[in-house]
């Protein structure tokens, strides 16, 4: 894969975090579980990373070991194939939690490609 394409799924995967970030903002699970258009642009946010983490290349994910790649995958393929067992509280812990962690090593992968400021 070209540095190009790595650069445009990265980028990708980190606008989709910060969104989804920015929908969550003081948010409730309980919000989640009553405010399905919320709920959904933060599902469709994650699907877009799990994509995207999909399209990367092993080796470059393996430079951050410490993002679960494997489980943003799968939580894509639960939000997209088994969308009726989405927990709403598991969806807002990991987009407080775990999405900052992502965005930080996201920066990190970004930084070592070429062109990024």
């Amino acid at each position: 894969m070209r540095r190009r394409e790595q650069d445009f799924y990265l980028r990708d995967m980190l606008a989709a975090s910060e969104r989804a970030r920015s929908y969550a903002a003081a948010c409730t699970a309980a919000d989640l579980a009553t405010d399905p258009m919320r709920c959904d642009a933060i599902l469709r946010n994650l699907i877009t990373i799990g994509e995207a983490v999909t399209a990367l290349p092993a080796a470059l994910l393996a430079q951050q070991p410490q993002i679960p790649w494997q489980q943003i995958r799968a939580m894509r393929n639960l939000v997209v194939h088994a969308y009726w067992q989405v927990d709403a509280a598991i969806v807002l812990l990991t987009v407080q939690r775990d999405l900052p962690l992502l965005e930080a090593a996201v920066r990190c992968l970004l930084a070592d490609l070429e062109g990024w400021p």
